[in-house]
This record gives C-alpha cells, structure tokens and sequence, in this order.
C-alpha cells in the first residue's frame, strides 16, 4: 500500500507540473539610467511664472517667435536626436501622455498644438560632449485661440543609433524625453477646470486579447480636467448580473480629448443581446461632484460570435515540451502499470503464503490428535 501512495503522490506531481507551461517574457531596455543625452528647456520671456520644468508660454494673437530646446550629449560619440511634435492625449489607463501621434485629434480641439509649432529641423545631430539648442516655430493665427491648448515634444535617439545598438544586445533603445508644451492667451486662463464629461458611444471590441465594451468619454473643455475616480459597469437588460465591471481610481483628461475606457467581459462567452453600461467619474478633491453615464447598447449575434472567436488565446507551446509531455506520460503509464503488477504479484504472495500456513497448521493438529488417540489405547 506505500508503493500504491507513493505513486498515485507522484503521478498528482507531475500532473500538475506538465499542466503550467513555462512563461518567459521579453522587456524592453531600459537605459533611462544610463542615457546617452538628456534635454532642458531654454524657458524664453513670456513664460507664466513659477513654471521652469516646461513651456507655458503666453502668446498673443498673431505672434511668432522661437523656442530652443537643449539637447545634451553625455557621450563621446556624435548623436542624431529625433524629435517631434504631438497633441496631449488621455491613455487607455486615464493618464495624459504627449508621445502619441497616431491618435487624430478629437472633434472638440479646434486648435491643435501641432498646427501652432513648427520643427525646422526634425533630426538634429549633436556633437559628442555638446550642446545643441533645438529650434521650435510658434506661430499664432491672428483671431488667437479660446482655453488651453496643449501638447508636447518628444525627443529620442535617431533610428540609425537605435539599430546600431541592438546589433550587439539584440535589444532596441526606446528612451526618450518629454517636454510638455503649454499655450495659453493670458494667466488668467485656468490650466484646470472640472466643467463636464460626456459618454460619446459604446463600443464592443477585443482590448489586450479581451473581450470587452470600450466606453469613449471625452473631455470637450479646452482645459485639464482634475483629477477623478472613473467607475463603470455592464448588466444585460432587465437583469441584475453584472457582466463586466472597473473602477480606476486615478484619471487626468487632457483638454478635448477621449479616452477608452475598457471594461472586461471575463471568460464567458458574450452573448447577444441589449446590454446597459452604468459609470461615473467622482472629482477627487470634492467627491460631491459626479459625472454619471447612462447608455444602452446592442451587442448582435454576429458581433458576439466574433468577440467569442478573437477573444480565444491560442497558448503555443515549444516543440521539445510536446515529446517531454508524452515521453512523461508514457513513463508514467508504465510505472504505473509495474506498480499495479508488483502489487497484484505481492498480494497472490501473500495470499499462497497464508493458504500454506493454513495447511501447516492443519497438519499440525491433525498430528496432535493422532498422538491423544494412541495415548488412550
């Protein structure tokens, strides 16, 4: 019977093992302690007071003038820096970010910041142990501007110098510097403002291989809106299970921008139907103040079959892993199949062993009455 615990233990063992594969994951490099150059803003005359770290410069209508950006080489080699332009925008995670130049501007930014500033030179080479002042063209339109118009310049190492290093690491530089880009027509005009956030649509789709609802909330203010507590929730009409559900409990909007907010079907099959998302952003500063969502949406028998379909995560595993699966498994067929044929072969051991000493004890007696029998006689 240990034979029989000891491998039945064994077999649960390897059972478990074989069933969580091995997970390996790449990251990229990080070299943001030890980059190549690093950059400082050249603050000019009409920036707002008690801000140095970035541009937050007050402009006229009409005006036009430059801005220089150091870029500083810490490196004995030449580098080529790359540098570009982009529009404050709101991340999937409610943060604002001022490097991405994919997302179009929303509906409600009637003056982007991209339309404002120029780059002369968006590849700029910088001599080893120099500094280079990059030059930036602001140019406002003569009927100027409404709010806050904000973004961003984003300078990183030329591609050429990227390729270069990841002959030898195998591995791609992707540091980069942000430098925020503040415009307004006076000082009087609020960097902040808690005015109003609007659901614009609902969207059913696959986020980070899930399926979920994606809720578009904008921001049409042309000012940040502080800082709030974005909760959200999905029931199917006239139920009360909720399908999905998230909070986040810190989000910034950048002024006229959208920002998708992913709530998670999980791992049940989506089904058609009419669907409610339910939300509200709490201000954080005065929870008194909610913005709620209310909307109904419709997911048809075709979405939700896609979602299904797209969502399944297809787990690919190494092709030595397959024959070590089966070459353990068979292993452990056999030893099971010798264990159970040792313990069947014990057991009969056992078994004609004690049938012998049934007969020998048998004789034995049958012995002691012959001997009382001649005794008596």
């Amino acid at each position: 019977m240990k034979t029989m615990r000891w491998l039945i233990v064994t077999v649960f063992i390897c059972v478990m093992a074989l069933s969580i594969p091995s997970a390996v994951q790449a990251e990229e490099a990080d070299d943001n302690m030890n980059t190549k150059f690093t950059v400082k803003p050249n603050i000019p005359e009409n920036q707002a007071k008690n801000t140095q770290s970035y541009y937050d410069l007050i402009v006229k209508p009409g005006q036009k003038q430059e801005v220089e950006l150091s870029l500083i080489n810490k490196t004995n080699e030449e580098l080529t820096i790359d540098l570009n332009l982009a529009n404050a925008t709101t991340n999937d995670n409610g943060l604002i970010v001022y490097n991405d130049f994919e997302k179009k501007p929303d509906a409600s930014l009637k003056v982007p910041l991209t339309t404002l500033i120029k780059l002369p030179e968006e590849h700029v080479k910088v001599p080893a142990k120099k500094t280079v002042a990059a030059k930036m063209t602001v140019e406002i339109p003569e009927n100027g501007f409404q709010g806050l118009v904000l973004g961003g310049v984003y300078a990183s190492l030329a591609e050429d110098e990227k390729e270069e290093k990841g002959k030898s690491t195998g591995l791609t530089s992707r540091y980069g510097f942000n430098v925020a880009i503040a415009l307004r027509t006076s000082e009087d005009t609020p960097m902040y403002l808690a005015e109003t956030l609007q659901l614009v649509k609902l969207v059913p789709t696959i986020a980070l291989g899930n399926k979920s609802v994606q809720a578009v909330i904008q921001n049409p203010t042309s000012a940040i809106f502080p800082e709030v507590r974005l909760e959200g929730k999905v029931t199917k009409k006239g139920e009360t299970k909720e399908y999905a559900k998230r909070i986040l409990p810190s989000v910034r909007f950048a002024p006229n921008s959208t920002m998708n907010f992913h709530l998670d079907f999980g791992k049940e099959d989506v089904r058609p139907g009419t669907y409610i998302f339910e939300g509200k952003a709490v201000l954080k500063e005065d929870e008194q103040q909610v913005w709620p969502f209310k909307q109904e949406f419709t997911i048809s028998s075709q979405e939700a079959k896609k979602l299904n379909k797209e969502a399944v995560v297809k787990l690919v595993l190494p092709t030595w892993w397959n024959q070590a699966f089966y070459g353990l498994l068979a292993a452990t067929i056999v030893s099971l199949i010798l264990a159970i044929w040792r313990f069947t072969q014990q057991k009969a051991i056992l078994k004609q062993q004690a049938y012998l000493q049934q007969e020998k004890q048998a004789a034995l007696k049958n012995r002691q009455g012959v001997r009382d029998d001649d005794s008596e006689k």
